[in-house]
């Protein structure tokens, strides 16, 4: 009995390591996409934001522009790595 696991192992472990491998590729393809659409919708709301902000209230953009320039950094840096990892899993 306590060498039945180490047989079933030897037997079906290609064949394990080749799901394992698959799963983690394709979970990992998911959740690399879902974080690089999701920086995408944040980077196009922030562009549409500033634009208007830019139309309406000038001051503000003014007020705010280290917060402005540290936001569009994280989001442009966010998009690069996903983008990078999307092609990674791919």
């Amino acid at each position: 009995m306590m060498l039945a696991q180490v047989y079933l192992y030897g037997a079906f472990g290609a064949n394990l390591k080749n799901a394992i491998q698959t799963e983690v590729n394709s979970t990992g393809d998911i959740v690399i996409s879902v974080i690089h659409m999701i920086v995408g919708i944040i980077g196009g709301l922030m562009i549409c934001f500033i634009a208007i902000a830019a139309k309406l209230k000038p001051e503000m953009i003014k007020d705010n522009m280290k917060f402005i320039i540290w936001v569009a950094i994280i989001t442009g840096v966010l998009w690069g790595v996903t983008n990078n990892g999307v092609s990674v899993f791919q």
